[in-house]
């Protein structure tokens, strides 16, 4: 595969005060929200590069969310139970924020309005990541929202996301999929043959992450191969899909099946997290464990702010040539790295590891919290290496479960620095 890249050709790199732990951007890419592990709110401006706010958010938030025009914040927090609970602020400018609801036991929600030309509309997976709950707010301000559905799933979800015009939800397992109306109403049910690693809306067409191919649900023949090595990151959006690799960016066209554009990042990057506007003009990349935040920006961005950047010219991207790699050669190649190698980046220590082996642990954890690159066995111990920051977390959410009888328990992954991986 050969393509030229004519898009986008600034980078713009920018020193945060904190690492991220999460960030989320508006509709048209120009605000980011960040948090940080000591649960530290920033509201960053992207195009003229400062902080807009700062406050502090309840004690473990772990995941934000902004609705599209920037007028309401949801909070996700794991609390001292290990229990979610979500936070919704409203947004007033200039800048404060004025709490409107608490809802316990929720993973993860899909927004099913806009939040500003209508009231706030959301679907909500519970913590049993069975239950699904639509909740409408007609009036905040008095705090009272309203059940308008509820849903069982067949099967526990780790993939949640709804499309961009909001009359879709996609609730998916790793073998599972559903396709719900915003009534929670099922649309489609699939067994899938492969993993799933990650699922996306190109406007109403859904494509699933399987290895290193994006796969249409409606049509096989539409599947796309990525030219890459481990996808990391896939994103939803109202044309197309935008899929990252460690340290590369790829725009895709979902209607010809083709990479319109690619961007290389220095090379000891690792993307955790993209967000992008519509006509995909500016990018802001969230970087896994540095305080940095990589806003990319097209040449007309560029023009149109003229002034207020100082760009710097991404001259890897003017062409960039792939050769195909059979997905089976990708996954051995993996598989048959040595231990020493860092393979993840998304790694969980899990102890007691003495009478059962590292083919069960993969297995085990595979089914029950997604994907596993590779186990890497130590005396007495061993370290998980999942394929993504979910799949990690889901792990830790769970802390001991039982590998062929015998009881393991999960933790973080303790950086040494006298110790080699």
């Amino acid at each position: 595969m050969e393509f030229h890249t004519n898009f986008p050709s600034h980078l713009i790199y920018t020193k945060l005060p904190c690492t991220p732990l999460s960030i989320t951007c508006n509709e048209d890419c120009t605000e980011a929200y960040i948090c940080d592990e000591l649960g530290t709110l920033l509201i960053f401006d992207i195009t003229n590069q400062k902080v807009l706010y700062r406050t502090q958010l309840p004690d473990g938030a772990v995941q934000l969310q902004i609705s599209p025009k920037g007028e309401y914040l949801f909070v996700l927090c794991f609390n001292s139970v290990r229990n979610r609970i979500l936070y919704i602020y409203r947004v007033i400018r200039p800048f404060r924020l004025i709490e409107i609801d608490v809802i316990p036991n929720i993973f993860a929600i899909a927004l099913l309005s806009d939040c500003s030309t209508s009231p706030i509309d959301f679907a909500a997976l519970c913590d049993d990541f069975e239950s699904v709950t639509r909740y409408y707010y007609g009036n905040t301000a008095n705090k009272s929202y309203e059940i308008v559905s509820q849903k069982r799933l067949p099967f526990k979800a780790r993939y949640f996301i709804s499309n961009s015009n909001y009359s879709q939800i996609c609730a998916a397992s790793l073998k599972e999929l559903m396709i719900l109306s915003s009534n929670l109403i099922t649309i489609k049910k699939e067994d899938l043959p492969y993993i799933v690693a990650g699922v996306a809306f190109s406007g109403n067409e859904l494509f699933t992450l399987a290895g290193c191919s994006l796969k249409c649900l409606e049509d096989e023949k539409r599947d796309i191969f990525l030219p890459f090595g481990m996808p990391m990151v896939v994103q939803s959006h109202k044309i197309h899909i935008v899929a990252a690799d460690r340290n590369k960016l790829y725009g895709i066209d979902t209607k010809s099946g083709k990479i319109y554009f690619a961007t290389h990042l220095p090379d000891k990057v690792l993307i955790r997290s993209v967000h992008t506007n519509e006509k995909m003009s500016t990018f802001a990349i969230q970087l896994t464990g540095q305080p940095v935040l990589i806003s990319i920006i097209s040449t007309e961005a560029i023009r149109s702010r003229a002034g207020l950047l100082n760009p710097i010219e991404l001259k890897e991207t003017i062409k960039l040539v792939f050769s195909n790699i059979p997905e089976t050669e990708l996954f051995r190649a993996i598989a048959e790295a040595p231990v020493s190698v860092p393979t993840s980046s998304f790694s969980v220590y899990v102890g007691n590891f003495n009478e059962i082996s590292a083919d069960d642990v993969k297995e085990v954890f595979q089914q029950n919290f997604g994907g596993v690159i590779k186990v890497r066995p130590k005396t007495g111990h061993c370290f998980v290496d999942f394929k993504d920051d979910t799949s990690m977390r889901n792990a830790l959410s769970k802390e001991k479960i039982s590998v062929k009888g015998h009881d393991v328990f999960i933790k973080v992954a303790q950086k040494n620095a006298n110790a080699k991986r």
